[in-house]
């Protein structure tokens, strides 16, 4: 059996540029976690077949800062 891991990593940051007038920060802060299901399947004709089930974990947070107008996010995923 094939197993395919993966562990990427990804962080953003976004800043925001002062204008005018300041208007209230619409990014919340906040958590979400998700599952996924999901199934495979690759060919190659006369060389080799593989398919199977692949099940994954989803987690991001994000925290704002009103006072800076900016937020950061994170993310995480994990497939097996």
């Amino acid at each position: 059996m094939i197993r395919f891991l993966a562990y990427p990593i990804v962080l953003s940051a976004a800043l925001s540029i002062p204008l005018a007038q300041a208007a209230p920060a619409a990014t919340a802060s906040g958590n979400e976690l998700a599952i996924s299901l999901g199934g495979y399947r690759y060919e190659e004709p006369g060389l080799m077949s593989l398919q199977g089930m692949k099940s994954g974990l989803n987690l991001q947070t994000t925290t704002a800062y009103p006072e800076r107008r900016s937020f950061l996010r994170g993310e995480l995923r994990i497939a097996v």
